[in-house]
């Protein structure tokens, strides 16, 4: 099963004690824009990682060839805290 960013932020959010609020304020945006770009999944990809790095998890961006091998990263893994 495939989520969009928008879908994968939402799980995220709501697997974190962070409030989107407290988002929002770190990437320097208002709670409504927040908000919208979530609805829109419209985050750049500093910003996602940035939004990892405050939920304890990191962001990896990556392609995958058709053999299995990956470029540019690793699967993300998430911090227990």
């Amino acid at each position: 099963m495939n989520l969009s960013i928008s879908e994968q932020l939402q799980l995220l959010l709501f697997h974190s004690s962070i409030k989107k609020c407290e988002i929002a304020k770190a990437l320097n945006m208002s709670p409504q824009s927040f908000s919208g770009r979530l609805r829109r999944g419209g985050f750049s990809l500093e910003e996602l990682a940035k939004i990892g790095e405050l939920t304890g998890c990191r962001f990896v961006q990556y392609f995958e060839l058709p053999n299995g091998q990956k470029l540019g990263g690793s699967l993300p893994e998430c911090q227990e805290s």
